[in-house]
């Protein structure tokens, strides 16, 4: 069940934020940073999960702190804005 999660249901949950969020871009012209920081900080695990042989790319670490940190950084922003 959880190879079942990992591989399939993750990534759809993460397609359809982001499909979301671009429409409610498109729509109103107010971005949703919460939920691309959802997005951001998943989708290194959700790459891991589909594809495991790209962990080993030499890469992969900087990728995953990369966005682990653009994630935490626009949550940071958010809450500064909206204070």
């Amino acid at each position: 069940m959880k190879k079942y999660l990992s591989t399939f249901i993750l990534p759809f949950c993460l397609l359809v934020i982001l499909i979301l969020t671009i429409n409610e871009y498109v729509q109103t012209g107010d971005i949703w940073f919460p939920q691309l920081c959802i997005i951001f900080v998943l989708l290194p695990s959700t790459i891991k999960s589909i594809k495991p042989d790209f962990e080993t790319n030499p890469y992969y670490k900087y990728f995953r702190i990369g966005m682990f940190l653009l994630g935490i950084s626009m949550l940071v922003i958010f809450g500064i804005k909206e204070m």
